[in-house]
C-alpha cells in the first residue's frame, strides 16, 4: 500500500462568532477520545468500531498538481482509497515515523451535519498491496486463489487467518500479496465480529514478528466529477490534517499548512491542523492543537 496521494456548518458559525480558537483547539482533545474508544461494535452485530471509534488516518505528500483530498488513479479505478485504522490497543508500525502529515475523517457516526460518512470495503490486518489486487480488495495476481476475500475461503477468525498468513514462507512481499482481506461491504454478516477478528489479527502477527505492523483499511470514493475530482469536497469527513516531526528533524508543518489553506480557498471551510507524535517504543500516538501552527484562524 503507498499512503501517498472540517469545519462542520457549525464550526464556520462559531468562527464568525468569534469563537474559532475554542472549536479548533477541540480536535485534539477529540481525536484522543476516540483513539481511546475501545468498543466492540457500535450498536449492532453490523455497525464495526471504526463506525464510532478509533482515528481513520492516511499519510499523504503534499503537490500543488492535486488536491490532497481528491484519489489517486489506483484509488479511483480500484474504487478504493486506503486508511489505516489506529486505536490505543492497536500499536503502529515505527517506520511511519519518517511520513510527516497527512490528513484523518472522522468515524462515519459522529461526522459533522452535512458531511458523508466513510464507508469502509475490506480490512487487510497489514499492508495488503493493494494496487495489485482487483478493485483494492479482491485477488492479488500473484495469488488469484489463496488471496480472495478471507470469508470466501472460510476465514473469519484471527487464528484461521494467521494460520493462512503463515501458510507460505516469509519471502519479502510474498505473505502481504498472499494474505487474504476480511470484507466489511453490506453484503456480509456480523461485520462487527470479522472487523474485530481482524483487528486481533494484527494483534497477534505483531506478538509473533516482534515488531509493529499497520493494517490497511479501505473506504469508499466519494462522488466524482468527469475529471475524477471530488465533487463536493466540503462534504468530505475531514476532522483534520497533521503533521509529524521524523527522526531527521523535518517537520511536515509547512505543507499541512498547504492544506488547511488550499482547502479553505476550494471550500470556505477551516480544516484544523494537529501535531501527531508516534512513541517509538509502544507505537502509540498522541495529538495536540498548538494556535501557532494554524495559517488559517
Amino acid at each position: 500500500m503507498k499512503f501517498l496521494r472540517v469545519i462542520s456548518l457549525m464550526a464556520v458559525i462559531v468562527s464568525a462568532a468569534g469563537f474559532v480558537k475554542q472549536a479548533d483547539a477541540n480536535v485534539a482533545q477529540d481525536l484522543t477520545a476516540n483513539y481511546n474508544k475501545i468498543v466492540k461494535n457500535c450498536g449492532a452485530s453490523d455497525k464495526p468500531a471504526y463506525l464510532c471509534s478509533g482515528n481513520l488516518i492516511r499519510f499523504t505528500s503534499a503537490s500543488t498538481s492535486y488536491h490532497v483530498w481528491d484519489p489517486s488513479y489506483q484509488s479511483y479505478t480500484k474504487k478504493g482509497i486506503p486508511f489505516m485504522y489506529i486505536r490505543r490497543d492497536i500499536p503502529i508500525d515505527k517506520a511511519f515515523q519518517n511520513k510527516t502529515l497527512g490528513l484523518i475523517y472522522y468515524p462515519s457516526m459522529i461526522v459533522p451535519k452535512g458531511k458523508i460518512g466513510d464507508e469502509a470495503r475490506c480490512l487487510f490486518p497489514v499492508d495488503g498491496w493493494t494496487d495489485g489486487r482487483i478493485l483494492r480488495c479482491g485477488e492479488h495476481s500473484t495469488y488469484p486463489t489463496a488471496s480472495k476475500a478471507c470469508q470466501d475461503q472460510g476465514i473469519d477468525t484471527a487464528t484461521s487467518w494467521i494460520n493462512h498468513f503463515t501458510s507460505i514462507p516469509d519471502n519479502g512481499s510474498d505473505r502481504l500479496r498472499h494474505q487474504c482481506g476480511f470484507d466489511l461491504s453490506n453484503v456480509r454478516t456480523n461485520t462487527a465480529n470479522i472487523f474485530n477478528e481482524a483487528l486481533k489479527a494484527q494483534q497477534s502477527l505483531q506478538a509473533i514478528r516482534g515488531s509493529y505492523s499497520y493494517n490497511e483499511l479501505l473506504i469508499n470514493v466519494a462522488p466524482l466529477t468527469v475529471n475524477n475530482l471530488v465533487a463536493e469536497p466540503a462534504k468530505l469527513p475531514i476532522q483534520t490534517f497533521f503533521y509529524m516531526v521524523n527522526d531527521q528533524g523535518q517537520s511536515g508543518l509547512d505543507d499541512a499548512r498547504y492544506y488547511q489553506r488550499d482547502y479553505y480557498t476550494q471550500t470556505g471551510l477551516i480544516v484544523p491542523i494537529v501535531k501527531a507524535t508516534l512513541d517509538i517504543k509502544t507505537g502509540k500516538m498522541t495529538y495536540s492543537y498548538s494556535d501557532s501552527d494554524q495559517l488559517i484562524k
